[in-house]
């Protein structure tokens, strides 16, 4: 529309790239606009060989999609700042090219697009949709195709000088997959990537640092500290490897007070917060007031006075708070918390975010590529997030249930234990033999290796069970837990997080579907590092406060793009369903700022700002 004054308005006609100005997309071109440093380097050379063939991918895919339509026909949508722009029907968020509907605007990305164009016009009609109009859609572009050529070629020139093979193809899906051209070349480049993974470590893989250490059979690497560049190499080693990792004594150098439950309860007092609760065993929301949240920290590591459920049993409700603050950013909610942790985080060039404390601005990880996304963009909320729950332990009236069931996280994460409360009977609390025994005889029975057994003899604190798999056994977790339930369309048994894996089913994914878990005890002070797209599970041994970071990763980039993918297909009342990461754009981005620093490192008197905004003159 455009205004022609005395509150009237005209149709203008939809707009083409030709006629944008260059303050209209300068801000998604113009290299570190995240208000992030310039990369350095040796960082932006070691992202570039992390991303460059995922990004070439991509340009192939639309390029593919763009080679179908009239050029002349592509509309310009101009990207909106400080709004996400979303598939109307998946709620992914668009990258690049799209169609959107002339007559009502509503946008499809080419996934959804491609799969409605293969339902008949009947059943197409029955589909209950917001957009009931049909053959009105036209590709529509948000970058000038110009731009990503001169960054593809970027690619390729660069490729090409690291003597890398810079040959891409595009993989077309089998019918029974149901995945876009798209997604099933990023499984098979990461088919191919993985071949050689190491299964298991041993000392030789770390120069033989006395500092690490080795659980699980020698599949899971365990740093004793993380500041040595020996520690950091070894790190990025396995993490390329899309491998756990276990980091011990995080806690030496946080602040005690910060992280003790009767700071968290002082915390909500006075400013009369009432976040909901969570019942581990019904999954079900709990409804608080201030006088049930005061019984929830008093219960903390007291037995007795617990919230009972008198609609089963008057058993005691095993609770937990978790993604809190649910609606807030961390840094307002909680600013010193959030420097305390920042100020201490394992491997802080992947794990730490961006923030300002006490007017000082503290830049994120260099490695932690999310921060690559420019101001104008909604970024999305990593953390740092609160999950603060009692002891799962198992009774008779008990379900197969845990403290947070098997999931899958679309991005990177890190998860800090921060305090440990040993239950305890009496109006004290002060009898916490019956917990502590049960703790004995839950780890024994869980298949935990010697050398973990041998910190619980040492004296220290465990707090949760954890199980961990590998990204590429999902699809064989799946099948199992699928045995025994009905598939229902919108649901995935991963991703509706109500299944939890107990030692009987971990035994039988393993001698049936040769499935492998990583048990892990999670002690006082212990950081587990999850890479994207891997299942896991958690169980509190006693009361636990965790602190989880998540990020993302230049090594885990294509994971994380294709559990975006899988939560396309979930329901859209489901939990996963929005793709609120954005793997696509920070993709892009970060690829942007790479080759920029990469130009101007080789000396090139041209930047990439001048190169890319020149095929708009």
């Amino acid at each position: 529309l455009k205004y022609v004054g005395d509150d009237k308005y005209e149709i203008e006609g939809f707009t083409t790239i030709d006629k944008a100005k260059s303050k209209d997309i300068q801000y998604l071109l113009i290299p570190n606009s995240g208000d992030q440093p310039p990369l350095n380097f040796t960082n932006a050379n070691y992202i570039f060989i992390q991303l460059a063939k995922i990004f070439c991918l991509i340009f192939l895919h639309e390029e593919n999609v763009r080679s179908t339509q009239n050029q002349k026909s592509i509309v310009w949508k101009q990207y909106m700042a400080g709004w996400r722009e979303v598939c109307d029907e998946c709620s992914t968020t668009l990258f690049n090219y799209h169609y959107m509907c002339k007559e009502c605007g509503y946008m499809l990305c080419i996934e959804c697009s491609n799969e409605l164009s293969q339902i008949s016009g009947e059943k197409r009609k029955k589909i209950k949709r917001l957009c009931t109009h049909d053959n009105t859609y036209s590709l529509s572009e948000f970058f000038p195709w110009e731009s990503l050529i001169k960054l593809r070629k970027d690619c390729s020139d660069y490729l090409s000088k690291l003597k890398m093979d810079c040959s891409i193809q595009l993989y077309p899906s089998l019918k029974n997959e149901n995945l876009s051209v798209f997604i099933k070349s990023l499984k098979v480049k990461r088919s191919a990537d993985m071949r050689h993974v190491k299964p298991n470590w041993s000392s030789i893989d770390c120069n033989y640092d006395s500092n690490i250490q080795f659980y699980c059979d020698g599949r899971l690497p365990v740093f004793n500290e993380w500041t040595s560049e020996n520690a950091k190499c070894f790190f990025r080693k396995v993490w390329s490897a899309s491998c756990p990792v276990l980091v011990k004594r995080v806690h030496h150098n946080l602040s005690k007070t910060l992280w003790h439950p009767n700071s968290f309860k002082l915390h909500m007092t006075d400013h009369h917060e009432t976040p909901l609760l969570w019942d581990c065993e019904t999954l079900a929301p709990i409804q608080t007031n201030e006088e049930i949240l005061k019984n929830f920290w008093e219960g903390f590591e007291r037995l007795d006075i617990r919230l009972k459920d008198d609609e089963h049993g008057g058993r005691s409700r095993i609770l937990k708070l978790k993604d809190w603050p649910t609606k807030k950013d961390f840094a307002s909610v909680f600013p010193e918390r959030l420097h305390d942790l920042m100020s201490n985080i394992p491997f802080s060039d992947y794990t730490r975010r961006s923030y300002i404390h006490e007017g000082v601005t503290y830049n994120a990880g260099v490695l932690n590529i999310v921060e690559r996304l420019p101001t104008s963009v909604v970024k999305p909320d990593l953390g740092p997030k609160l999950y603060i729950a009692y002891s799962q332990l198992k009774s008779k009236e008990s379900k197969k249930a845990g403290t947070t069931n098997l999931h899958i996280d679309v991005s990177d994460a890190v998860n800090v234990l921060v305090y440990v409360g040993i239950g305890g009977r009496g109006n004290d609390g002060s009898d916490k033999e019956e917990e502590i025994r049960q703790v004995e005889v839950e780890i024994l029975g869980s298949n935990i290796d010697e050398a973990q057994l041998q910190r619980l003899r040492n004296g220290e604190r465990p707090g949760a069970l954890w199980h961990l798999f590998r990204s590429d056994d999902a699809n064989k977790i799946r099948e199992y837990i699928s045995r025994n339930q009905r598939k229902i369309s919108g649901s995935d048994s991963i991703h509706d997080q109500t299944a939890y894996l107990e030692q009987e089913d971990l035994e039988k994914l393993r001698d049936l579907s040769n499935v492998e878990a990583y048990p892990v005890l999670q002690f006082f002070g212990d950081a587990v590092f999850i890479p994207s797209g891997a299942p896991h599970q958690v169980k509190n041994l006693h009361s636990c406060i965790k602190i989880a970071e998540d990020f993302v990763s230049p090594e885990n980039l294509d994971r994380c793009l294709i559990t975006t993918n899988e939560f396309r297909s979930l329901s859209k009342t489901h939990t996963n369903h929005a793709d609120i990461l954005q793997a696509k754009n920070i993709l892009f981005y970060t690829i942007r700022d790479a080759l920029n620093s990469l130009s101007e490192s080789n000396g090139s008197e041209t930047t990439q700002e001048t190169s890319i905004l020149g095929v708009l003159n």
